[in-house]
């Protein structure tokens, strides 16, 4: 089982999340009205999915020891209810709520240890929202709140505990953008891929995230400083904004926050004031 109840909904309270009850009920309860099962066996599991005389019910997967993986409960042809994921331990580690097809108030994952790893909330309207993460020790490690027409996210150093905020983060792996850090850790500069001057200066057109050492070197040495000091460096981490320690981990390295008030978004086209990157260049 997972952390005990009151911890876990001590936890959800911290950052603003509702209280929730964890109830692993038994796939015969929860399909109890079935009329007929159809079982479907690979490798690793049985799928086991139930029907009424004129409708889908939903299904549960097993183990080949027998133990339990997960349960998908439906009512008229979409999700509905609680859906569950379980280790082999029997320990829940996901759990969200789906009304009429849509997922529908809290999302909860856990860590391996039984530690709560993540809650977002999900309503499916364009409502105030919250979403948060802990580590593996169950620390926070960041809380995001999201608005109409904008939102907060505060990632919290492990180190003094202090939360910096910012208003997103772009996730730079598999991203047609670059990021780079200033040596404080407290601004970024990003570009695009197809701006002509970071062609022109890598050789050839490519991806900010399969750029080779040379390439990322050309990049540090022809970027002008940060306007608020420090070289622009891949290595670079995002730093908390009291202690300068790193925010990665447990924030991973190809996480970059971003906020207006520290960063040049340069790039081609209306959409990037801030104009395109030869302009920060020496």
């Amino acid at each position: 089982m997972p952390t005990d109840l009151p911890t876990l909904n001590a936890k959800l309270k911290f950052v603003g999340l509702k209280p929730v009850q964890l109830v692993q009920r038994d796939p015969n309860e929860i399909f109890a009205g079935a009329v007929t099962k159809n079982i479907t066996s690979s490798e690793d599991e049985d799928l086991v999915e139930y029907f009424l005389a004129d409708g889908y019910l939903g299904s549960a997967a097993f183990r080949k020891d027998g133990t339990l993986k997960s349960v998908s409960p439906w009512c008229d042809g979409r999700p509905h209810g609680t859906w569950q994921e379980f280790n082999s331990t029997g320990q829940i580690i996901s759990q969200f709520d789906y009304i009429n097809g849509e997922k529908d108030g809290l999302i909860l994952r856990w860590h391996d240890n039984g530690e709560l790893a993540f809650a977002s909330e999900c309503n499916g309207r364009n409502e105030k929202s919250t979403t948060a993460s802990w580590c593996v020790d169950g620390v926070l490690k960041s809380w995001q709140i999201k608005e109409p027409g904008g939102e907060s996210t505060a990632f919290i150093c492990l180190a003094c505990r202090y939360a910096t905020y910012c208003e997103g983060w772009d996730h730079a792996g598999f991203s047609e953008r670059g990021f780079l850090y200033n040596d404080d850790g407290d601004f970024v500069i990003s570009w695009d891929a197809w701006d002509p001057t970071y062609v022109e200066l890598v050789g050839e057109f490519t991806f900010p995230w399969l750029l080779t050492l040379e390439q990322q070197a050309r990049i540090e040495r022809q970027l002008l400083p940060a306007p608020i000091g420090g070289n622009f460096l891949f290595r670079n981490p995002a730093r908390c904004l009291s202690c300068k320690h790193p925010l990665s981990p447990p924030l991973p390295d190809c996480i970059y926050l971003w906020d207006t008030k520290r960063m040049i978004r340069s790039g081609v086209g209306e959409k990037y004031p801030d104009g395109p990157l030869e302009n920060y260049l020496k």
